[in-house]
């Protein structure tokens, strides 16, 4: 963030530091280290997974392979070639690049969501909460790093959300400081930074509109100042689609087309809305605070407009994005970095009107609260989150022992369900049939059957690798059998993973679809 950006801490709320008591301090200090310290382990494991953790993390992979080899990746018309992940194309296209140095593997993609994770992370941190003491820049940490679990540990997923999320905050950053130094180029540097972030994960563009609406709250009604410094972004992304529309159909049908065929909600969306300030109640808590006694507080600094702004863009798009078909709750991850960074930005100010609690017991108590709302945070989904460290995986074991057995294997071999054994073993990829369904819906939902032309790649190959994961089990025995597959007894016996192999020669698994 640069120097001219930089708004100071309002000289009306004194640092919470200096009148906070010691044992509130301590408390908060250890709940945000527990917080910190938890959610690192978390993600250094499951950053290192040898398998692909779902059906996602395996096409952002088989993509990235793909655009390695020159292949086409963009098909609009499924039958022509393999349905592809529907993330921006910058996902698949950068994590090629590192492909190009490290070679084809499935830790790279992690390793860049990570990092990103964690510029996102300190990047945040430093602008909520410059100017105040480092402990509550700690505290700070804790909240917008905990966001991981929160969301189901998306910091160590091979999916765009991280990078998407960075690239949007510094964005922000660069806007903000646009409009603080009325400087028009800086505002075009933000909107181009943007269009960047909506080329990794389309719902980006949701922030195109937090500047518009911080400006307005900080009262400003010149239109100039509209036109030259917060339209920007709104302009180049409202460019960016027709120009994908015209330079390349293809990806334009994956990243917004398909998209918009998926059912949305608003009614579950709304309940949502209603529903998600119960699970935050130190937001809620610190919301009644600024209402209650700081109500001047966004007239005097303008990091909270901006950050007001991004609360009323952020809760409502996340909301919709997770209640529509196939949402899960990495959508939720930019209305909960907001939530996040707003309530670090406004700890400071509530810390302080604690200080003037009196008594031994009634302090006990407002410790205990503050550092239960504070831990709650994250705590919920924390905890479950830390299974992962003591439940055993299978993949982890059987995943390297398929690719090496597959490798061996005569003829060709798919893997509908994790086309990255195929990619791996035999250097080529077969479609992935969650991709695949995610292109044919029928009512803006799911087919109930499996697409034909997915049926023929199928049968036409010597063996099928199957998985039986709670993550990856869309293929069943059953519709093996039917399509001419019996499982092998050649091969060891794993407990996620199983081959089919032809039932004979002349069975029906050498018959056309329909045959």
């Amino acid at each position: 963030m640069t120097a001219e950006a930089r708004v100071e801490v309002s000289g009306n709320t004194p640092s919470a530091g200096s009148v906070v008591h010691p044992l509130l301090r301590v408390a908060l200090i250890a709940v945000s280290l527990y917080v910190i310290g938890a959610n690192a382990i978390i993600v250094s494991f499951l950053v290192t997974r040898d398998y692909p953790e779902n059906p996602w993390e395996s096409g952002q992979t088989v993509e990235a392979w793909r655009i390695l080899q020159g292949q086409r990746v963009y098909y609009a018309d499924p039958a022509l070639g393999p349905a592809t992940q529907q993330y921006g194309y910058l996902a698949p296209w950068t994590l090629s690049r590192v492909f190009a140095v490290v070679g084809v593997n499935n830790y790279a993609g992690r390793v860049i969501e990570l990092a990103a994770a964690i510029a996102m992370t300190l990047l945040l941190r430093l602008c909520v909460t410059r100017g105040r003491e480092r402990w509550l820049s700690l505290i700070a940490l804790a909240l917008i790093f905990g966001v991981n679990t929160r969301s189901g540990n998306y910091f160590a997923q091979n999916r765009p959300d991280m990078v998407a999320t960075f690239l949007s905050a510094l964005a922000l950053i660069c806007l903000f400081s646009a409009v603080r130094q009325n400087s028009a180029s800086r505002a075009w540097c933000g909107a181009t930074i943007l269009v960047a972030a909506f080329f990794f994960k389309q719902t980006s563009s949701m922030y195109a509109f937090v500047p518009s609406l911080a400006l307005w709250f900080s009262g400003e009604r010149r239109v100039r100042r509209y036109l030259t410094l917060v339209a920007p972004p709104i302009v180049l992304l409202a460019l960016a689609w027709p120009l994908l529309m015209v330079l390349a159909p293809d990806a334009y049908f994956y990243m917004l087309v398909a998209q918009a065929r998926f059912n949305l909600f608003p009614l579950r969306a709304l309940k949502l809305l209603c529903e998600l300030p119960m699970t935050l109640p130190l937001f809620v808590v610190l919301l009644l605070d600024l209402i209650a006694t700081d109500r001047g507080a966004p007239a005097r600094d303008p990091r909270l407009q901006w950050l007001v702004a991004a609360l009323i863009v952020c809760w409502p798009a996340s909301a919709l994005a997770l209640t529509k078909s196939g949402g899960t709750t990495n959508s939720l991850i930019p209305a909960l970095v907001a939530t996040a960074c707003f309530c670090a930005a406004r700890l400071d100010h509530y810390l302080h009107a604690l200080a003037s609690v009196r008594g031994d017991g009634a302090r006990t108590l407002v410790t205990a609260v503050t550092v239960i709302l504070v831990g709650q945070f994250t705590f919920p989904e924390l905890l479950p989150n830390l299974g992962v460290l003591t439940q055993r995986d299978h993949r982890q074991e059987e995943y390297p022992q398929v690719v090496a057995y597959v490798r061996d294997l005569p003829g060709r071999v798919v893997c509908p369900e994790d086309p990255t054994i195929s990619v791996l073993a035999k250097g080529y990829a077969s479609r992935n049939v969650y991709m695949e369904f995610d292109v044919a819906l029928v009512g803006g939902e799911w087919p109930a059957t499996v697409p034909p032309y997915v049926v023929a790649e199928i049968q036409s190959a010597d063996y099928v690798v199957d998985v039986e994961n709670s993550r990856q089990d869309l293929i069943r025995p059953e519709q093996l059998h039917a399509w001419g597959f019996t499982p092998s007894v050649k091969g060891p016996a794993w407990t996620v993973y199983r081959v089919w192999e032809r039932a004979s020669p002349s069975g029906p698994a050498h018959r056309k679809p329909g045959g």
